[in-house]
């Protein structure tokens, strides 16, 4: 970091020749780091790229970004650490200076201090007075991840053609996920799109079913909708959803569409900050 910015100078301190210096900056044990900026200082205990790269960004960072998680409808639960869980993602973001809070939306409107929310694997509907308080979120310049499974109805169909996105009723098979050893049903994704979050990522990720999200034609105006992330052309949505559910079965029928189908989506209204 230091070879890339002048801003940024380093000293190694042996805390038993030098005492008092280790005083001034609270080190209490050895390789422990301090960082310094403005007055505010961050400490961690091992010196490696994620921990140093984190620290660097609270110190940047006034206040910790708040994410709140969405509950009320059978959504991943964020300190769960079964398969059904999110607790991997909360303790990475937690790394990271977020901070994760619930939020049931019947219960509460959307705090003010929410810099986004995150609606994950919801398997009931939403209510009118929920959707609602997100279309005034969304409207006041709030960010929403929504992630949904195939073959469940959460009701958000409406709020998401809104901002030109189109909801396949469909599961995503992919063959090529065998040839890795995972089921046809968990798609591989090795395509992503020029957001500016994704670039120079190319590492190949897997969805544990999956279903297909479509750009609305036309694009409601002001609206602005890329692609993220796209499956394989050997990949396909079935659209057969008793045979799949019954029996685990699936073929391209004429009423399928080939791959490469895409699973994920970012909308937003033009001129608004990304």
């Amino acid at each position: 970091y230091a070879l890339k910015s002048p801003l940024i100078t380093h000293a190694l301190i042996d805390p038993d020749t030098h005492p008092s210096q280790a005083k001034t900056y609270g080190v209490d044990h050895y390789g422990q780091a301090v960082l310094s900026s403005g007055g505010k200082r961050e400490y961690i205990d091992r010196v490696d790229e994620q921990q140093l790269s984190t620290a660097l960004i609270r110190l940047g960072q006034s206040r910790s970004k708040v994410i709140y998680c969405v509950y009320g409808h059978g959504e991943k639960g964020m300190n769960d650490s079964d398969q059904h869980g999110i607790s991997q993602l909360n303790e990475v973001l937690t790394k990271d200076n977020y901070t994760l809070k619930p939020l049931v939306l019947t219960r509460a409107a959307v705090p003010a201090d929410a810099d986004c929310l995150v609606i994950i694997g919801p398997d009931k509907a939403f209510l009118p007075g929920e959707i609602q308080a997100l279309e005034g979120y969304l409207e006041r310049g709030g960010r929403v991840m929504i992630a949904l499974e195939p073959l469940k109805d959460a009701g958000l169909e409406g709020l998401l053609s809104r901002y030109g996105i189109a909801l396949a009723k469909d599961v995503i098979i992919d063959p090529a996920s065998r040839v890795l050893g995972a089921d046809y049903s968990m798609p591989v994704v090795m395509s992503y799109g020029d957001a500016p979050a994704l670039s120079g990522f190319t590492l190949v990720t897997f969805f544990p079913t999956a279903r297909s999200l479509e750009i609305a034609q036309p694009v409601p105006k002001g609206i602005e909708v890329t692609w993220l992330a796209q499956t394989s052309e050997q990949s396909w949505s079935e659209f057969d959803s008793a045979a799949w559910n019954r029996e685990g079965r699936a073929q391209i029928d004429p009423g399928d569409r080939n791959g490469p189908r895409t699973v994920g989506l970012w909308s937003q209204k033009q001129g608004a900050p990304q």
